[in-house]
């Protein structure tokens, strides 16, 4: 597994009043996309997954809310892309190994 790119697309910040005491911070990613495309490295042309996502922060009941939208380039191995892709198709899930590493990468840059 490698994730080879990585970017935000758009930031969303709302806050709608100030909190008192202790505030419940809720966290959620959301994985909207998976589309395999073509990285070109030299003369080769590899196949890669691009995978767009959603990190949602959600401060209290009302008090806030912060969005990122991004997406992720992953390359693997052939068999690997293919399962990936295929899964996604059918099921909207990514297979246990690369749902961990990707989850992992997007909290650490969230």
């Amino acid at each position: 597994m490698t994730i080879i790119g990585f970017s935000f697309i758009k930031f969303d910040c709302v806050r709608n009043g100030s909190g008192k005491g202790s505030i419940d911070v809720k966290h959620n990613i959301n994985i909207s996309n998976v589309e395999k495309t073509f990285l070109n490295v030299g003369l080769n042309k590899n196949e890669v997954l691009r995978i767009e996502f959603l990190f949602d922060v959600i401060y209290g009941e009302n008090l806030g809310k912060v969005s990122m939208l991004g997406d992720i380039i992953y390359a693997d191995t052939k068999e690997i892309i293919d399962e990936t892709f295929k899964t996604w198709g059918s099921e909207k899930l990514l297979p246990k190994t690369v749902h961990q590493d990707v989850y992992k990468f997007i909290y650490s840059k969230a």
